[in-house]
């Protein structure tokens, strides 16, 4: 090798870059590489071996480089296993996940190799190409408590309740003990509304982890949301006392004081709780509650407002300054904030009732001839209304009339792809048909009169008149039920 740089660069065999590694020459090895074309399997091992040296030196930037070479020139598993390796600990997960894959198409039954690239998959996002390689793990080794808790917690996150149980009661099963597997597990039993179930296991868990923050939160949620008022609230002070500047832990005391009724000890804890995190939005927002709860709409309007300022997208302070709108009457605020909630969020359930609520509360106000405005001891009185004549009354009656047969004809052909045409063809087409069987069958002579067509259709728009009527009132039952 020539390492001065007055004269031309010589070429390297592999016996020589080797010793160049030994001898620790990386800035010359690693300048060969960028100067000439390089292949092979076991050039493509060097260059791991090279890349290996620079990062274990701090260099990331230059390994990686390396990684990607070696990557590309070779593909045996050494040099895909080195890659995955270098590529996850340099934080490229999606390379990463490219270099586990190959792994797995040369080991399929490498359940070690799909619970990486689970992880590398999980990393960018890939959520359920993550799922399916840690279920693949979990399948290849059910032994694995890690296999099995790494894909239960994904299919948790990702609302598959069921399986999501199964995987995590695997690795209960595995480690009875394990805090985080019953706590897992209680979440899962959750989501499928197994209540009971999901709180004995939280209990378990906080029992073994005592001063797990997030053991505690859990099962004290759950505690909330059976009752157990008193039970959470002793629960979350032992919390306090072992980690007193945790916020979660306050938020969470506040909102179980609030629950039995405590609304000025909630103020304080979720005062405590903004003093930690004041640029909490969620924070902001229950804050807001509990002062309209206490009478002081003032200062939750400034609450929940401050609350949508951190957070805009939040469906949440959208409905909580609607709701606080309709308290205080101004309704045409509320009607107008109503526009704009369903513009920003149109395919929010939640939103969509805070709208009808507020168009409710107008329906509520307009009464006849004149609008209540605000709320009052007694109404204004109204002149009544004067009798409806004849014509009127026979509007009213045709209006009726045409608003049911409307409804009839929907119900019946709103679901064909005709639609209103289906009522004109199909009974022509029946018609027509039968009508041209049974004139064969009986050679034209009915069995009363002396024109078969008319005994036929007077007998057969009778009958399909009569029929029509059992679908819609089929209908009318399905929806009384």
């Amino acid at each position: 090798m020539n390492l001065d740089n007055n004269f031309p660069q010589l070429a390297i065999d592999q016996s020589t870059f080797s010793r160049a590694l030994d001898s620790g020459a990386l800035d010359i090895c690693l300048a060969h590489l960028r100067a000439d074309d390089v292949a092979g399997p076991d050039a493509g091992k060097l260059i791991c071996r090279l890349g290996e040296k620079l990062f274990y030196r701090g260099r990331s930037g230059d390994a990686l480089e390396c990684g990607r070479l070696a990557f590309a020139v070779a593909a045996d598993r050494e040099v895909a296993n080195f890659c995955a390796w270098l590529f996850s600990n340099c934080g490229c997960h999606a390379e990463a996940a490219s270099a586990y894959e190959r792994l797995i198409e040369q080991r399929p039954e490498w359940a070690e190799g799909y619970r990486h690239a689970s992880g590398a998959c999980a990393a960018i996002g890939e959520s359920e190409r993550a799922t399916a390689l840690a279920m693949k793990a979990s399948d290849l080794a059910p032994e694995v408590f890690d296999f099995a808790f790494h894909a239960g917690c994904l299919l948790l996150d990702a609302e598959r309740g069921e399986e999501a149980v199964f995987y995590l009661g695997r690795a209960a099963a595995i480690e009875p003990q394990n805090p985080r597997a019953l706590r897992a597990l209680s979440a899962a039993g959750y989501s499928l509304d197994r209540v009971d179930e999901a709180l004995d296991l939280a209990l378990q868990a906080a029992a073994l982890a005592p001063r797990d923050t997030d053991i505690a939160v859990h099962t004290a949620e759950l505690l909330l949301r059976t009752g157990r008022f008193e039970d959470a609230l002793e629960l979350l002070d032992m919390a306090i006392e072992r980690d007193p500047s945790a916020p979660v832990l306050w938020r969470i005391v506040s909102a179980a004081e609030a629950q039995r009724g405590a609304i000025e000890p909630a103020l304080a804890a979720i005062d405590y709780a903004l003093s930690l995190v004041p640029e909490n939005p969620e924070y902001h927002l229950h804050r807001g509650h509990l002062l309209y709860r206490n009478g002081d709409f003032s200062a939750a309007a400034e609450a929940i407002a401050h609350a949508a300022s951190l957070d805009p997208a939040s469906h949440a302070a959208w409905r909580a300054q609607l709701d606080l709108l309709i308290a205080e009457g101004r309704l045409s605020e509320a009607t107008a904030m109503s526009g704009e909630l369903l513009r920003a969020f149109p395919e929010d359930e939640a939103s969509a009732e805070a709208v009808m609520r507020v168009l409710n509360r107008r329906l509520d106000t307009i009464d006849g001839d004149y609008v209540v405005l605000g709320d009052r001891s007694r109404r204004i009185a109204r002149v009544p209304p004067r009798e409806p004549g004849f014509f009127d009354r026979l509007k009213s009656q045709a209006r009726v009339v045409h608003a049911l047969v409307i409804r009839e004809t929907r119900t019946r052909f709103g679901d064909s792809r005709l639609g209103y045409g289906w009522a004109l063809i199909e009974p022509m087409l029946h018609l027509v048909l039968l009508s041209t069987v049974f004139s064969l069958l009986m050679h034209g002579s009915p069995p009363i009169g002396t024109h078969f067509f008319v005994f036929y259709y007077t007998g057969l728009i009778r009958y399909s008149g009569a029929d029509g009527t059992k679908p819609a009132y089929r209908l009318r039952q399905l929806q009384i039920a």
